[in-house]
């Protein structure tokens, strides 16, 4: 989802971020990390990272998923500043290729929800709603084993 040309510089969080922002992207990097690997899901990037267009941030996680005969699978997590909005998206590069020219990714998501971060949110109660949704997202596209 999130493409940068060389013009954009990515830096970690932690030298740009203010301390809410560190401590709820690295919350949901701490958790997600092993949660996702249960998935086959890995890091896109060793952690939080920031890119700055037009004086506004967008702090990111990706991860990536490439499974054995099936399609590989993209977790993105934005937040973006402007907006105290974070927003996951569950998708797959497959789907993407497959559809008309016009189509986002946001048109083929598998799973996505914006959740607002605004001071009054608990930031350990939205970690924890949006590491459920996701996990929720990972399990109904885990493979079912058949019973014999």
């Amino acid at each position: 989802m999130s493409q940068r040309s060389a013009a954009h510089d990515v830096v970690p969080v932690s030298e740009l971020a203010g301390p809410r922002m560190i401590d709820v992207l690295g919350a949901l990097d701490y958790q997600l990390r092993s949660l996702l690997a249960r998935y086959g899901f890995a890091p896109a990037h060793p952690g939080p990272s920031i890119t700055e267009e037009d004086a506004e941030a967008i702090r990111l996680l990706e991860y990536r998923c490439s499974r054995e005969r099936r399609p590989s699978l993209r977790l993105d997590v934005c937040q973006i500043m402007a907006t105290s909005t974070i927003s996951a998206e569950l998708w797959s590069p497959t789907d993407l290729v497959r559809v008309l020219a016009d189509t986002t990714v946001d048109d083929v998501a598998i799973g996505r929800r914006v959740w607002r971060t605004d001071s009054a949110r608990d930031p350990h109660t939205l970690v924890g709603t949006i590491v459920a949704t996701i996990v929720t997202w990972c399990d109904e596209r885990r493979p079912r084993r058949s019973k014999r």
